[in-house]
């Protein structure tokens, strides 16, 4: 089992057997580079990786290592230096082809 597994499992008991814990350092955690390439990681193999994010950033453009490397030592950079600030978005409903039980597909677009 990997580190970030366990302490995954680690945060889940504490939070499940101790509802009023108020857990400190995590921003640590995510400052941590293992974390951020699990992370992009995860996020490369989602279905919908394909279309590009509000950043245009796509998988095609991160298909190399060294994009990969290049990405992951700019977020974590941003994020020790606490200068990380994410674009806002806003939640656009789209229709789809058949509307089932009444929703609408969302698409997250930049606001302009």
């Amino acid at each position: 089992m990997s580190d970030i597994i366990k302490v995954q499992h680690s945060l889940a008991r504490k939070a499940h057997s101790d509802t009023n814990h108020q857990f400190g350092h995590l921003y640590r955690i995510i400052c941590n580079r293992e974390w951020i390439t699990e992370a992009l990681e995860a996020v490369l193999q989602n279905k919908g990786a394909k279309t590009a994010g509000i950043d245009g950033v796509t998988k095609k453009t991160l298909q190399s290592d060294d994009a990969k490397r290049a990405l992951v030592t700019e977020l974590e950079m941003e994020l020790r230096e606490k200068k990380f600030n994410p674009k806002p978005v806003r939640r656009v409903y789209i229709p789809k082809g058949e509307i089932r039980n009444g929703r609408l597909g969302y698409l997250l677009s930049r606001i302009v």
